[in-house]
């Protein structure tokens, strides 16, 4: 395996590569390509600014390292390639990447109590069975894509489990696992989505559900005995807005929404009646309101109220303050 290494890379880098592979960590990490011929490389304590990392074969483990910055360092990560297994597992790390490509033979990726954030969509591009892993921490993409374009023949499973916090949207993905977990998201196209535990469904942007009509999007729901599913729903100032002015509000002072009609799919397994369904409507910025649970999914909204101004506040402490110290005064 050494001389295999040696033979490919004749360079600096690959001599730093070559050590890594013997070595159980590493305490810094220059842009490379690894090709362990099936070994195991890990690095430990790594603090990199910017770079590329190509996983070809074998497993690349990365413990407690920090990668990027949120300043506007970032990494580019591409794993696999078209002939061999290729696994990545990153524990407590912190990592900022530009772009990640799941592509060729890729086993599993797992991100264990790290923080990972990318700017760009990541592409699951795998010929063969991708499974991607989160438990624990928190995990931000625009958005977790099986492209068409790739002419890739696998299918694609993600997990996200033990507490984590993802946000991402996911495109033509077999399944999708939330378990004990928040996933923040809208507009998703899924096979099979389980739902396992107490699960928060945090679905942003309730302006475009509302006038969308969609929100998560899955062909079959599975929904595991005793698991507990809230939605998180947040509206803006601006949908505000437009409620207090529908004809509904202004005649009756409430307005009906069913949040079960976002849940869109055509199979659910399980307990899936809307008696296992929450919905936790978050105050917007300037609005108070008050929601009422009508039942089979539907929710009233009314007494709508704008929230005082900080100097609004502040003008009738003062008020009162005044008016308390003249009737001291006076006694």
């Amino acid at each position: 395996m050494k001389t295999k290494i040696l033979n490919n890379y004749i360079t600096k880098r690959a001599l730093f590569a070559l050590s890594l592979v013997a070595l159980p960590f590493a305490t810094s990490l220059n842009a490379a390509d690894f090709d362990t011929n099936g070994e195991e490389v890990t690095f430990s304590d790594v603090v990199e600014e910017s770079g590329n990392i190509n996983i070809f074969a074998g497993k690349l483990t990365m413990n407690n390292s920090s990668l990027g910055s949120s300043s506007g360092g970032r990494f580019n990560m591409s794993i696999g390639d078209s002939s061999s297994w290729s696994t990545l597992h990153m524990n407590d790390t912190t990592a900022y990447f530009n772009t990640i490509n799941f592509g060729g033979y890729m086993n599993s990726a797992k991100f264990i109590n790290s923080n990972i954030f990318v700017d760009n969509a990541v592409e699951a591009s795998a010929t063969d069975f991708d499974q991607i892993e989160i438990h624990g921490g928190v995990f931000k993409a625009p958005s977790i894509v099986k492209p068409y374009s790739s002419g890739s023949t696998g299918s694609t499973s993600i997990l996200i489990t033990d507490g984590a916090y993802a946000d991402f949207s996911v495109i033509d993905i077999a399944s999708l696992t939330i378990e004990n977990s928040t996933w923040r998201s809208f507009d998703n196209t899924v096979d099979t989505l389980y739902l396992k535990g107490n699960v928060v469904l945090d679905l942003y942007w309730a302006d475009e559900y509302i006038s969308n009509s969609m929100c998560l999007f899955a062909d079959t729901v599975v929904i595991e005995d005793n698991a507990s599913v809230t939605f998180k729903v947040g509206f803006g100032d601006l949908m505000v807005a437009d409620i207090m002015e529908m004809e509904e509000y202004v005649n009756d002072g409430y307005v009906d929404f069913d949040f079960l009609q976002f849940f869109i799919f055509n199979t659910v397994v399980g307990n899936g009646t809307s008696d296992e369904f929450l919905v936790l409507v978050d105050s917007s910025d300037s609005y108070t309101w008050t929601v009422t649970d009508m039942g089979d999914g539907v929710f009233r909204m009314s007494d709508f109220a704008l929230i005082p101004e900080p100097s609004t506040y502040a003008a009738i402490f003062g008020a009162l303050a005044l008016a308390l110290a003249i009737y001291r005064r006076r006694k």
